[in-house]
């Protein structure tokens, strides 16, 4: 399959661009204008039901965390008990997709069981991307960071997510052993969602794989998750411009967002396979359901660009003041 750093679609046009870089970063006159509508017609709704949601997130998912440490969560996975107390918690998560127009989601192919497949891969292109995980009831892989922040820490730890610190080796380590072990255990664990890319891209092409979905040389079920771009916004959380807030608002604002689960048949490591052909194999598979190219650009080359687009919109800022300064 060829390699390229693919190309974004937006609605007007076809243009060669990296797949870190926002479909949309400014909005068409028609866009404007349907956004400017439903900041005043959906917006104050939708607001209400992302608080709700916010609010029974919070409730729920503390209450099924009662008396339960992190050393616990990590050792067994949620008796009906527990389920059923957080089961408010889930309908909330929903509802915040719902405020930011996900109306319904599209649902094509086979779905595996947590047996068949104890870990699911899927591309990343949006915090949206977390319906899938809701959507299976599954355990995330995430950043350490989120397990502070407020109502989303404790939504991660009752669904029981895998926490990693990048920077720390020992972490990295420890969470590759987690994913492991739940994939080879007997418990019913919640099959384990991995985002294999490592960072977030327009959709365009598939950056370089991480091995840590490989590596326990299980079987996976790939999923391509898809957006529509009905209303010339597209979703895509990368290298600002739009910020997440931005592009938050403007979800919040347009009448609705397509969005897609295609579930692709399960895929198996051949014996002897190597951790790194098989994530190759799994990655063409996808990028060829997606129809896109695969890239070689990986997590480091997303913070090169990020870091190239900060100092530009800084230099920019400072051009300007010196310009108002001589004026």
């Amino acid at each position: 399959m060829s390699k390229t750093a693919g190309t974004c679609q937006t609605p007007a046009m076809a243009t060669p661009c990296s797949p870190f870089q926002n479909r949309t970063p400014v909005l068409s006159w028609p866009a404007t204008l349907g956004i400017a509508c439903g900041c005043v017609v959906l917006a104050p709704i939708r607001l209400v039901v992302f608080m709700l949601g916010l609010v029974l997130m919070a409730i729920f998912g503390n209450l099924s965390l009662l008396g339960l440490s992190d050393e616990a969560l990590d050792a067994a996975p949620y008796g009906l008990a527990r389920k059923t107390m957080r089961w408010p918690a889930e309908i909330g998560v929903r509802m915040l997709f719902f405020a930011q127009g996900v109306w319904w989601i599209s649902e094509s192919g086979e779905r595996a069981s947590a047996r068949e497949a104890p870990i699911v891969v899927s591309n990343h292109s949006s915090f949206i991307d977390l319906a899938l995980v809701q959507r299976l009831r599954g355990a995330a892989v995430s950043s350490i960071h989120n397990k502070r922040i407020p109502v989303l820490g404790a939504l991660s730890r009752c669904f029981q997510f895998v926490f990693v610190d990048r920077n720390d080796a020992d972490s990295r380590r420890a969470s590759k052993k987690t994913i492991e072990r739940r994939a080879s255990s007997a418990e019913t664990w919640p099959q384990t969602v991995i985002f294999p890319e490592g960072t977030t891209t327009n959709r365009s092409a598939l950056i370089e794989f991480k091995l840590g979905a490989f590596s326990p040389l299980v079987p996976v079920q790939p999923v391509v998750v898809a957006y529509g771009l009905d209303w010339g916004v597209d979703p895509s959380f990368v290298n600002a411009p739009p910020t997440m807030l931005a592009t938050g608002l403007r979800l919040l604002c347009v009448p609705w967002l397509r969005m897609s689960f295609t579930y692709l048949p399960t895929m198996r490591p051949a014996p002897g396979e190597k951790a790194e052909a098989f994530a190759a194999r799994v990655q063409g598979a996808m990028a060829s359901a997606m129809g896109v190219p695969v890239s070689e650009k990986n997590f480091a080359d997303a913070m090169k660009e990020a870091k190239t687009a900060r100092e530009a919109r800084e230099a920019a800022v400072a051009q300007k003041k010196r310009g108002a300064k001589e004026d």
